[in-house]
This record gives C-alpha cells, sequence and structure tokens, in this order.
C-alpha cells in the first residue's frame, strides 16, 4: 500500500518542515489550530504531521511494528527484573510461584499519564494494561517465558483536545489477545515470536474512523547474553499485521531486518538500525536511529524527546 498523501506542519519537537513563513521558533497559533491547517496541506514534497482524515497507512504501520519489537523486549526484561519498573509506563507485581516452580508475575500499566511532544503536536499518553508472565526454568536457566493478556489498551489524545470539540486528533489502540513467548536455543540465541489481534479507532481534525487488523507477528532471533544487559543485540527480525486501509480493502504491512541494536533506557529506549518493506514493490527502508524514525526519502519523524518517549508512540498512526 503506498503511502504518498504527506502534510506539513508546524513543529514542536518533530519532523522539521521544509519552509516557514515565519520564524521556526515563534508560536503562532495554538496548537489545535496548527493542527487545524496543517490537516489541509498536502502535497508529495511536503513533511507530514497529522492528517485531515484518520487512516492507516505502510509507512505509519511499519514503524508501529518496529516499536512492537521494543515493547516485546522491554516485557522480557520487566519479567526478568533486568528492567526497572519506575522508569519505564509499567509496574510489576510478583505472585506466588506455580506448582511446576516456575515464577508467575503481572505486568500492568502505570497510572500516570505521559505528556510528550511528537508527529506535530502534543500529547497524552495513556494504557490501560493488564499482562500475565511466567517464566521456565532448567538447571537455573531461563528456558521459557510467556507474556499474554486481553484487552490490553493504549491511547493518545492531542494535548489541545477539548471535551466540546468536535476536531479533535487521537488514537486508540485495543489488542483483543496478546501473546508473547520466548524460547531459549541451545545456541547463544533465543527466539521471541509475538502475535495478537485487535483494532486501531483514531480520530484526524474530527473525522474518526476504526480499522480492525486481523493479526500481528513478529518473530526475533536475539543474541542470549545481550538480552540480559541494556545494549540488546536482534540478529534478524520480521513483522506483518494484516488491516484494513483508508478505502476499506485490505492491507498487509510486511518487515525483515538483521543486526538491529536496542538501547533499552526506559523512556529513552534507542533503536538502531534498518528493516525493510517486503510488502512494497520498491522494497522500501525504514530506519531507526537516536533521533529519528524514516522511511525512505518522503516519511521522517523525530523521535520524542528521552525521558518523556512513549515506547509505542500511536500518535504516528495520524500521519498517513
Amino acid at each position: 500500500m503506498k503511502t504518498s498523501k504527506l502534510v506539513s506542519a508546524l513543529f514542536i519537537s518533530s519532523v522539521l518542515g521544509l519552509a516557514a513563513c515565519t520564524p521556526r521558533d515563534v508560536k503562532v497559533v495554538d496548537d489545535q489550530t496548527r493542527l487545524r491547517i496543517n490537516s489541509k496541506k498536502g502535497g508529495k514534497t511536503q513533511k507530514n504531521g497529522p492528517g485531515s482524515e484518520f487512516k492507516l497507512g505502510s509507512y505509519s504501520m511499519s514503524a508501529f511494528l518496529m516499536e512492537k519489537q521494543i515493547e516485546a523486549v522491554e516485557l522480557i526484561q520487566l519479567a526478568t527484573k533486568k528492567q526497572d519498573a519506575i522508569k519505564t509506563e509499567y509496574t510489576v507485581t510478583d505472585l506466588a510461584d506455580a506448582a511446576d516452580g516456575s515464577k508467575q508475575l503481572t505486568i500492568g500499566s502505570s497510572k500516570d499519564e505521559l505528556n510528550y511532544s511528537s508527529a506535530g503536536g502534543d500529547w497524552k499518553g495513556k494504557g490501560t494494561k493488564s499482562l500475565n508472565a511466567k517464566i521456565t526454568y532448567a538447571a537455573d536457566k531461563i528456558q521459557a517465558i510467556t507474556i499474554s493478556g486481553s484487552n490490553v489498551r493504549s491511547s493518545v489524545d492531542s494535548a489541545a483536545n477539548q471535551k466540546t470539540s468536535t476536531n479533535k486528533y487521537y488514537v486508540n489502540l485495543t489488542e483483543t489477545s496478546y501473546n508473547l513467548a520466548l524460547t531459549a536455543k541451545e545456541d547463544s540465541t533465543v527466539v521471541i515470536e509475538v502475535n495478537g489481534t485487535g483494532n486501531i479507532a483514531g480520530a484526524a481534525g474530527g473525522k474518526r474512523a476504526v480499522s480492525d487488523f486481523s493479526e500481528f507477528k513478529i518473530s526475533m532471533v536475539v543474541d542470549k547474553a545481550s538480552l540480559d544487559t541494556t545494549e540488546v543485540k536482534i540478529l534478524s527480525a520480521t513483522a506483518q499485521i494484516k488491516y484494513k486501509g483508508g478505502n476499506g480493502k485490505d492491507f498487509s504491512t510486511n518487515l525483515s531486518g538483521k543486526n538491529l541494536a536496542l538501547n533499552l533506557d526506559g523512556l529513552c529506549n534507542t533503536l538502531v538500525g534498518s528493516s525493510t518493506i517486503t510488502s512494497d514493490r520498491n522494497k522500501i527502508a525504514v530506519s531507526f536511529d537516536d533521533k529519528a524514525v524514516k522511511v525512505g526519502n518522503k516519511w521522517s519523524q523525530e523521535l520524542a524527546a528521552c525521558g518523556k518517549r512513549p515506547v509505542v508512540d500511536l500518535s504516528r498512526l495520524l500521519v498517513y
């Protein structure tokens, strides 16, 4: 699915526009007015921000899939206590061991709202998540980890949204099922498999839409020793999501990548490396670094600032 409609924005902490009629550091309109103005600007040569209607595209979905890989590794490190939950968007609660000796715990959303700037605006992120984790050992070594949940919800709203406003910008993600499985191999690697179903609902410029995704799947081969550190080596990864596009048709975004470097640091996670949208006839590259995510040479967005960076930035789904 091509993502050719790009719209411009006056950014606070996100993508740089190609030109400006006023000094770039001067805020001449409030956020909601700015979003409304930006939503009316189109054109292939312009940089991107929230559009005038909500619809999913392969560029934004590819960035979403890449960050779902970050999320999976972070959840594993939260379960194994390699990641400090206080620095993340989650809380961890230990439960009694299972009869077979495996460790059990729950991973839930923090009650705190995450305020950050990204994708042409200021956003408020929130999660309602409850995941069950189980860790199985053999000879005092982790052999398998499972993490699962149902009705796992997260959302992002424009900070400028008002209850009485009809011109709202928001994204709601509902994962009716979420399943993660880690399996340790006899060599120096582990395999991480993630799958889920659900829907993504959103509104841009007041125009609301809901897109079901029949399934997303992620498969990663990770260096085993690095999984116990903050510098995780993803040796290879594939990802796929099937969803309804803006015209109601079924679409699929598929990714494949190798040698991705993931630095886990709570609300400042950084993924460095690239994957390829293999479902696109042109095999477009999706690249992350410590500053931005880029798809080809037309779609580029800066990451939220360290300390306020969501693991999965849903606001990007407003950028078609």
